[in-house]
């Protein structure tokens, strides 16, 4: 009399048929993730620059500073494509408390011809209204505005 016993496990077929399908999925995935790295960057900068806008803000209402009640503030320029923090009434482009904040993104830019301060006024925090755009070269495109009692606000 012959005994059969059951054979268990996955023969190497099975796990050739395996391999192939995840491999299958895995260039599709692949393919329709085309956009999603440069988005992160995108993101990260205009987060950048809110931060940049925020902490000018918060140092001129904190009096922070050479001489008690220093206004603080960003310039933007789309010709060098940066930002930078300074202290201060008027930017001084020589001053070595300057912070240069480049883009992550090599995509991501200043939109506009011309430099851009936002000056944030001491104790009050206020600053003239003021709107800055951040673009790609993909389209996206995020406004950021200041408004006069100092408020950022991402548009």
């Amino acid at each position: 009399m012959e005994i059969h016993q059951k054979q268990s496990g996955l023969a190497i077929l099975e796990l050739l048929i395996a391999m192939a399908l995840l491999a299958i999925a895995g260039s599709f995935c692949a393919f329709m993730d085309n956009g999603a790295g440069r988005g992160f960057y995108f993101n990260a900068d205009c987060q950048a620059v809110l931060a940049a806008l925020r902490r000018a803000r918060a140092m001129s209402l904190a009096n922070v500073g050479a001489g008690n009640a220093a206004p603080h503030g960003v310039r933007f320029d789309p010709a060098r494509n940066d930002f930078i923090f300074f202290s201060g009434a008027i930017f001084d482009n020589d001053d070595p408390a300057n912070e240069k904040i480049d883009f992550e993104g090599a995509a991501t830019r200043i939109a506009g011809a011309n430099s851009v301060d936002v000056i944030f006024s001491p104790i009050t925090g206020g600053a003239s209204s003021t709107e800055i755009v951040i673009q790609d070269d993909f389209g996206r495109s995020v406004k950021i505005s200041v408004n006069e009692l100092g408020r950022v606000d991402r548009e």
